[in-house]
């Protein structure tokens, strides 16, 4: 195998390591929204802990759009990675979703921080 065999062996494995990190912040942002359904159904359906409801019930929502999102960039970057469509890589919609799962998390902490403050 030449330089260039290679080169793309270790693109397609840097594709896959970057599909599994997507993936395993999927998995992480699950546990986060059982956790809060957990917390829901210990100390009851207040109307003080209406958002913490709403962000449980999102989460999943935005896991599933996360897998998607994932996935697609993966294949996408498969493709290009193999040579059969040349194109610019679009990195915007990657920053949006990293925003956006920073977003979220300061919701949840801001969250878990006024329970603890009700308690």
């Amino acid at each position: 195998m030449g330089k260039d065999g290679s080169r793309h062996v270790l693109q397609h494995l840097a594709n896959e390591r970057t599909l599994l990190s997507w993936m395993r912040t999927i998995v992480a942002i699950s546990g986060v929204a059982y956790a809060l359904v957990k917390l829901l159904e210990t100390h009851g359906n207040s109307a003080k802990l209406c958002w913490v409801h709403i962000v449980a019930m999102g989460l999943p929502l935005f896991g599933v759009i996360a897998t998607i999102y994932a996935t697609i960039n993966y294949f996408g970057t498969r493709v290009r990675i193999d040579g059969k469509f040349v194109a610019l890589q679009n990195r915007s919609l990657a920053n949006v979703f990293g925003i956006l799962v920073g977003v979220v998390l300061i919701a949840v902490f801001a969250l878990i921080m006024q329970f603890m403050g009700q308690r």
